[in-house]
């Protein structure tokens, strides 16, 4: 028997889509993907899949680099 362990990965960014976008990013919901901060610019919060197509929800609240865990960037 042969069982399949779904995972997820994503590369996440917070920033403009116009410029994100040119390289494969798509605004995500936080329904799907939370982000590690309250957002003031939620179509701001971006994500490329990395082994997939499509972008799978995940569980649980990311984290950032600790230079960018700041509430005041976000």
């Amino acid at each position: 028997m042969h069982h399949k362990i779904l995972a997820s990965y994503h590369v996440m960014t917070y920033g403009d889509i116009n410029f994100y976008g040119k390289v494969g990013f798509s605004v995500v919901s936080e329904e799907i993907i939370q982000a590690p901060h309250n957002l003031s610019y939620p179509k701001g919060w971006l994500a490329k899949p990395v082994l997939d197509d499509e972008i799978l929800p995940i569980t649980g609240k990311p984290s950032c680099l600790k230079p960018l865990d700041n509430p005041a960037l976000w």
